[in-house]
């Protein structure tokens, strides 16, 4: 099976990788041990692979997993054990289902509830989904594990959004559309500012001012990452 993403938990404990098969599976480090394989729910058989996964970088134990037109948040190391206190993951994400009933619609995504297989143990979990309506390639979290980015290449103006996982919304950070196809964005380690890459040039956008704040040239070809 061909492993097209793969990122390890802020603790160096865990392992997650994404597939062809459309499979997101959790690899224990420090055994080598498979853990969790999380079979994503299929609204397309055309679009099974996970071409990205993403740990939520505040140790909270959310995965983030690109498939297709949508994006999955899932309580990465959810228990299957029947009595069990909820883990830290499953709390945060149950927390923002509570908003789903009351939340407008938006017309950029759609949040629903979605529910992961278990390939182990044959258990269910239930998970967000947001809807983009685009084909998505890519994932990113903010450092406070609240927002997260996701890319749509062929999305023009809505090619790159920001997500608030607390509130169950999604903007639109860029208004408009510069001609280049959009490959990777990520966000700045401490400060309001988001990356985004494009074939040519990496442009670098104050959040909060809502502006445009440095533009990188490569001189080295493509940039794909």
């Amino acid at each position: 099976v061909c492993v097209n993403s793969v990122s390890v938990d802020p603790a160096g404990r865990w392992l997650a990788t994404g597939s062809d098969d459309g499979i997101v599976r959790v690899f224990e480090v420090s055994t080598t041990r498979c853990l969790r394989k999380w079979i994503l729910p299929a609204s397309d058989k055309r679009e099974r692979k996970v071409t990205s996964v993403s740990w939520c970088p505040a140790g909270k134990d959310v995965l983030l997993a690109v498939r297709g037109y949508q994006v999955f948040l899932l309580p990465a190391m959810a228990s299957s054990a029947k009595g069990a206190e909820d883990t830290p993951g499953q709390l945060l994400i149950s927390q923002s289902m509570g908003l789903l009933a009351g939340a407008e619609g938006s017309p950029k995504a759609k949040w629903s509830k979605a529910t992961a297989k278990e390939g182990l143990g044959g258990g269910k979990h239930d998970g967000l989904c947001v809807d983009l309506g685009k084909k998505a390639t890519q994932c990113s979290w903010h450092h406070k594990g609240d927002y997260f980015s996701t890319v749509c290449p062929s999305g023009n103006n809505m090619a790159v959004l920001v997500h608030q996982l607390s509130k169950c919304a999604t903007q639109t950070p860029l208004s408009k559309s510069k001609g280049n196809k959009v490959v990777s964005c990520k966000f700045h380690p401490s400060k309001p500012i988001l990356f985004v890459a494009s074939e040519n040039h990496v442009r670098a956008f104050h959040l909060v001012k809502q502006e445009l704040v440095a533009k990188l040239i490569s001189g080295s070809g493509s940039i794909i990452s």
